[in-house]
C-alpha cells in the first residue's frame, strides 16, 4: 500500500513567545550550571596547596633543629682481660735475663732498629709508673 495522505500534529506549547522564553531560561539553566566551580576547585587546591608547603617547610625546619647539635656517641668497654694480658706482658718482660735484652737489642739494630733499647727501657719505665 502507497501513502496518499499527510497527517498534520499540532502540540499545543503556550503560543510562541512563551515556548522561546521557556528555551531560554532551560539554556540559561544549562550554561550555569557547574559555572564558577571550577574556581572554586582551584581556590580550594591552592589553599590546600599553600596549607602543604607550610606544613612541608616547618617540617624541615624542625628536624633542623633536631640534628643541629652534633650527635655523640659514649663507647664503654670492659678493659679488664686486655689489662690482665698487659700485666702478665710487662711482668714476663722484667723477668728476661739482661743478657737476652742486649741480644734483642743486638738483633733490633742489625735489622735497622736503631733506638730499639730506649724504646724498650721507656716502655718498661712506663708500665712500672702505672703500678
Amino acid at each position: 500500500m502507497a501513502a496518499d495522505s499527510t497527517v498534520n500534529i499540532d502540540v499545543v506549547l503556550g503560543g510562541k513567545d512563551k515556548f522561546i522564553s521557556d528555551t531560554k531560561e532551560i539554556n540559561d539553566i544549562v550554561k550555569n550550571i557547574g559555572k564558577d566551580s571550577g574556581n572554586e576547585l582551584e581556590k580550594d587546591l591552592s589553599d590546600n596547596l599553600d596549607k602543604s608547603k607550610t606544613k612541608a617547610k616547618q617540617t624541615h625546619d624542625d628536624i633542623e633543629k633536631e640534628f643541629k647539635d652534633p650527635i655523640k656517641s659514649k663507647f664503654d668497654a670492659d678493659d679488664k682481660p686486655l689489662r690482665r694480658k698487659t700485666e702478665e706482658v710487662e711482668t714476663k718482660l722484667r723477668k728476661v735475663p739482661k743478657e737476652v735484652i742486649t741480644k734483642i737489642t743486638a738483633d733490633a739494630k742489625e735489622q735497622g732498629i736503631d733506638n730499639f733499647d730506649k724504646l724498650l727501657k721507656n716502655y718498661l719505665s712506663k708500665s712500672e709508673q702505672n703500678y
